[in-house]
């Protein structure tokens, strides 16, 4: 909590561009003309180095921001990108390039060894300690080298797993090849309903930040897919309990009701000596029923018609209901 809010105090202040007024140094210059390329949102800072361009996404508003590295794992700037994805509370799904997840996991063990404790400390990002929480995904549906240039992990396993196939796995094995250096940290995770990117941008051009973008949409809007997939499986099993629980209290109340009719079609002199009445009972009135209706009735969830779901030809059409967020404060 303390890092946070040291690291939120130190970031610069942002003001909006205004009319073509020109930030002074080079890569905020930079920033600042492929934005208007393509008719985004440009925010320069007053100290230092930096800017923030706001964009909309496939899924929702992005905001793309270079500055000062906010993780000790990346030297120098990083270029940050946050989209609101609207995605389910519970899909905590991350991408890492393997040589980082490699270092942090080594750092976390040294952590807990050295002075033997049994907790990770505030020092330790969200991502890393989600390598130590979370099971590590095998991805079956991807280019023969994505292991060995990424890792996978996440809460909820079989919706990571299609998450990081197909697709997203040729951008992330593309983007090694054609903007990512080598060595250069990549992080890709899901968290809190967004997703965030973060690498190492010390020097950059325009084909990085088109790579960035478009990986981080990309990613956002299969992520979104998926979510709205899980989300009909978790619709349709609550509708189906729902339907059965209608049906159960329907028979409930017409048997009561049955039961009553016949009492009191019954004379209470023949009630009390258990005789049968010697003519058939009455025809029950007209009345009305109040579960006629209810069986109609649908759960709200989400539109699931948002997306075109032609171009994911591998993915589900259902996918396993999402469980509750896991928390991340590691207890060993």
């Amino acid at each position: 909590m303390l890092d946070s809010l040291q690291r939120f105090l130190k970031r610069p202040l942002q003001v909006p561009l205004r009319g073509r007024q020109s930030p002074s140094d080079p890569e905020s210059t930079l920033i600042c003309d492929w934005a208007r390329q393509r008719g985004d949102e440009f925010k320069r800072v007053r100290r230092g180095p930096g800017a923030v361009v706001c964009a909309q996404a496939q899924v929702g508003p992005m905001r793309i921001e270079w500055g000062p590295s906010q993780r000790h794992y990346i030297r120098g700037h990083e270029m940050r990108v946050r989209i609101d994805a609207h995605l389910a509370e519970p899909m905590e799904m991350l991408v890492m390039s393997r040589g980082l997840a490699e270092s942090l996991e080594a750092q976390a063990f040294q952590q807990l060894t050295s002075l033997q404790q049994t907790e990770i400390g505030d020092s330790m990002p969200e991502e890393g300690r989600w390598l130590s929480m979370f099971e590590r995904i095998e991805v079956d549906a991807a280019p023969p080298t994505f292991a060995q240039n990424f890792v996978v992990v996440s809460s909820c396993v079989p919706h990571a797993r299609h998450w990081a196939a197909g697709e997203l796995a040729v951008r992330l094995m593309r983007a090694r090849a054609q903007w990512l250096a080598p060595h250069a940290p990549l992080v890709l995770m899901t968290m809190r309903g967004r997703l965030y990117l973060r690498t190492e941008a010390g020097t950059f051009d325009e084909t990085l930040l088109d790579g960035v973008r478009m990986l981080a949409d990309a990613a956002a809007l299969r992520a979104r897919k998926i979510s709205t997939r899980a989300g009909r499986a978790a619709s349709a099993e609550a509708l189906a309990a729902q339907t059965a629980h209608v049906a159960q209290l329907r028979q409930s109340v017409l048997g009561g009701r049955a039961l009553a009719g016949g009492l009191a079609a019954t004379p209470v002199s023949e009630a009390a000596s258990g005789s049968a009445p010697a003519g058939p009972p009455a025809a029950p009135g007209p009345h009305h029923d109040p579960i006629e209706g209810m069986a109609a009735h649908t759960l709200p969830g989400l539109d699931f018609d948002d997306f075109n779901d032609a171009d994911d030809a591998d993915l589900p059409q259902e996918l396993p209901p999402l469980g509750e967020p896991v928390p991340t404060d590691l207890q060993l």
